[in-house]
This record gives C-alpha cells, sequence and structure tokens, in this order.
C-alpha cells in the first residue's frame, strides 16, 4: 500500500502502521515464526525507507512494548466478592466480539464456533441444576484438576462458557469496559441508574482504593504499584471521561479483565508494557525520557512546521533551538467542511496569514 500511494501522490509525509509486531506476540510462542515474521517487517521497512530518496528522515516507535504476564486479575469477580459488584445471567461480550458486533449489520448473526457451541449448551445444562461454569471452575480447583483444564480449552472456550456478567444497574462499582485499567464507580445523579449516593463517593471511592492496594495475588504479592483517584493521574477537559479509579498493575504483569471467574487465572501468553521504543536516523535528545506524546511535536518541527501549541510533547530532534508554535484547532477550522480531502486551500490561506507561507 505505502509503494502504491508513493506513486499517485507527492509527499512530505509517511507513515506506515504494522500490526502483525503487535499481534504475533499475543497468537504465537514459537519464537522461529516470531523472528521469521520480524525478519519480513524489517525487509518492508527498507523498502519504505528507500520510498523517501536520499536521506530521508526516519522515525520508528511503538506504542507499547510486549512481554510476559503472571496473572489474570477478574476485578469484576474481585469486586463482587467485597460487595461492590452484583451479577446477573447472560453472555459475556469480550473486546473481539464487541468489535464484530459493531461491524455486524441488524440482519446478521454471529455464529459460535463448535467448541464454543458445545460448551455453550454444557453451561446451559450445568445452570438448570444450579451449577454455573464459575462454580464448577472452584470445584475443580478443589481437587486440583483446574489448571489442566486452563491448558486444554483455549480462552474463548472459557469466555463461552461463562454465564455470569455484571449488573450494572445495581451495581455500586464495576469495570467497565474489558480489559481497561479502571474502576467505574455508579453515582446517583451522574450514571443511568446510579447507587451511590453523591454525598458518598469521596469516602466510597477512598475505601474501595485502600482495598484494592492491598489486593494480594495467589502467591502473595502485591497486585498494583499504585491505585489512583483519576483526576491524581489525568487533567484537562476529558478527565470525566477516564474511570473513578486507575489501576496501575505491579511491572505490568497482570492482566485486568471484566470477566466473572475465579479472582486469579494464570496468564498464559504476553501482553502489552508500558516501555515501547522509539528509532531514529537523526540525533534525539531528552532530558529524562521520552514519551509517546513526543512524536508529534518532533515529527512537527522535523517536518519544519509549527508545533501545536496545546501539547504536552517535546520536540526530541536536536539542534533546533527556534520552533515555532501554533494552535492546530484554529489551523484546522473549517477544514474537511467544504471541498474534497485533497483541498488544502483553506489550510493554506490560514497558514499564510499566520505568515507561515507566503
Amino acid at each position: 500500500m505505502a509503494q502504491f500511494l508513493d506513486k499517485r501522490y507527492d509527499w512530505d509525509l509517511m507513515a506506515v502502521q504494522f500490526q502483525v509486531t503487535d499481534s504475533i506476540f499475543h497468537d504465537l510462542n514459537d519464537r522461529e515464526k516470531i523472528r521469521q515474521i520480524l525478519e519480513k517487517v524489517d525487509e518492508y521497512v527498507g523498502d519504505i525507507i528507500e520510498l523517501g530518496g536520499d536521506d530521508p528522515t526516519v522515525f520508528i516507535a511503538s506504542d507499547h512494548g510486549m512481554g510476559d504476564y503472571e496473572w489474570t486479575f477478574y476485578v469484576n469477580s474481585w469486586l463482587a466478592e467485597h460487595g461492590y459488584c452484583e451479577t446477573t445471567t447472560g453472555n459475556a461480550q469480550y473486546f473481539r466480539q464487541q468489535k464484530k458486533t459493531l461491524k455486524r449489520t441488524d440482519d446478521e448473526t454471529e455464529e459460535s464456533s463448535p467448541l464454543e457451541s458445545a460448551i455453550g449448551t454444557a453451561a446451559s445444562t450445568l445452570s438448570k441444576v444450579g451449577l454455573s461454569p464459575h462454580h464448577v471452575h472452584r470445584g475443580l480447583s478443589a481437587v486440583g484438576l483446574a489448571k489442566t483444564v486452563e491448558r486444554i480449552l483455549p480462552e474463548d472456550a472459557l469466555v463461552a462458557a461463562q454465564n455470569q456478567v455484571v449488573d450494572h444497574a445495581n451495581s455500586e462499582a464495576f469495570q467497565l469496559y474489558f480489559n481497561s485499567l479502571g474502576v467505574h464507580l455508579n453515582v446517583e445523579g451522574r450514571d443511568p441508574s446510579g447507587q451511590i449516593p453523591e454525598s458518598e463517593y469521596e469516602e466510597t471511592r477512598d475505601e474501595l482504593i485502600a482495598e484494592l492496594e492491598q489486593v494480594r495475588d495467589p502467591d502473595g504479592n502485591l497486585v498494583f504499584d499504585a491505585v489512583r483517584p483519576r483526576e491524581e493521574v489525568y487533567e484537562g477537559e476529558h478527565v470525566e471521561d477516564a474511570p473513578d479509579i486507575v489501576l496501575v498493575p505491579r511491572d505490568y504483569q497482570y492482566d485486568v479483565s471484566g470477566s466473572i471467574l475465579d479472582t486469579f487465572r494464570r496468564y498464559p501468553h504476553k501482553n502489552h508494557k508500558p516501555d515501547g521504543i522509539l528509532l531514529s536516523n537523526r540525533e534525539l535528545t531528552c532530558d529524562d525520557r521520552a514519551e509517546i506524546y513526543d512524536i508529534a511535536p518532533t515529527v512537527a518541527a522535523a517536518l519544519g512546521i509549527p508545533v501545536d501549541t496545546n501539547t504536552d510533547g517535546e520536540v526530541l530532534l536536536d539542534g533546533i533551538d527556534d520552533i515555532e508554535r501554533a494552535d492546530w484547532d484554529e489551523l484546522a477550522e473549517g477544514y474537511g467542511t467544504t471541498g474534497s480531502d485533497t483541498d488544502m486551500s483553506g489550510v493554506e490561506d490560514r497558514l499564510a496569514d499566520l505568515g507561515y507561507m507566503e
């Protein structure tokens, strides 16, 4: 695609994203296959760099790292055990399934795999005699067979077997989105079915933070490096969109899941880590460590265009002393409302008015 676009357009900036460098670590445990895929990506990167002609400026960045995890912590199960979260019967919907649902039209239905169908039937049969998969898993754990079953059954099979979900309307606290690192409080006057009086919000949140800070895994290790109110982590006009409580797993060794299963389960795969990579063929400098939000202003400076005044990032390119700045929202105002996607006249006029173009 990059080579195709290169032939069709004159360009100053080309951005290419490789998803496979992420998914291979989630899906493969074969180091040789991973090496082969990375070598192929490296070959593609070389081809893309050649499109830039003589001595192009190159940045290679990842939005996160990757590494081993120890446990999955089922935070909604923990919240249910501690009286904050109510559950009900229903079909668990994971992020993978949510994406499919969003893409599906009204007259389409999602077909289950034979294994998912079989386990779903088994779960339904068990529920008729008062046994949920959650209870069965606990029974297997008691006799030492849970790990054997987990090795045999893939993650999706356990998802299919689960018939307990969060009853959001009747819960005080829950992880709203699967695998998000946060807990949402259900507050009266703010949320549609609020359960916590507004006057008790701070007290309830402080109490829950104190309890989560002390959660330990089956090995006796603390699960979280930090449990913080959202306003201590985020700032700006969108703080209220964040979870009320932000969770920072210890050394990012824990997957935090919203499923209703046992509180802990061994995590067999690799997953995201906070430290990614940033490579360049230009000299980079920073006072402490580079952050992901340094990339946009650095690329802008490399292109010789003004850096957004609203960015939190810094320019990492060495030797640039006089950095121009402008409000990108003002520059982009009206762009895209008229004309085609390739019509840059409105933006060019605004840049000219500000003295950046002649």
